[in-house]
């Protein structure tokens, strides 16, 4: 952004306007590590998603990722081995 913004003569501010007035931008971002991953798989409290992202309405129709994503072992399970819905309810609002 500091780029565009030095090249345009605009502040980067300006410049992150004019991006989303033009319909915002997409980033492809692999920067975090194996390490990372497992630990932030470990706390409740984190969303776990995928690179789905919103639409507007009347766009192309969204990838399937963009209705939701479920992490194997992210959601709690009682002591008989069932799925339990009470703990990702209470967090999804």
């Amino acid at each position: 952004m500091a780029e565009i913004a030095e090249g345009e003569k605009l502040t980067t501010v300006e410049v992150a306007v004019q991006v989303a007035r033009n319909g915002g931008a997409a980033i492809v971002n692999f920067s975090m590590s194996e390490e990372d991953v497992r630990h932030i798989m470990q706390v409740k409290w984190v969303a776990t998603a995928s690179d789905g992202r919103a639409y507007l309405p009347g766009a192309d129709p969204p990838h399937p990722r963009s209705y939701g994503t479920f992490a194997p072992g992210k959601w709690d399970t009682t002591p008989s081995g069932k799925r339990s819905w009470a703990f990702p309810l209470r967090y999804a609002a």
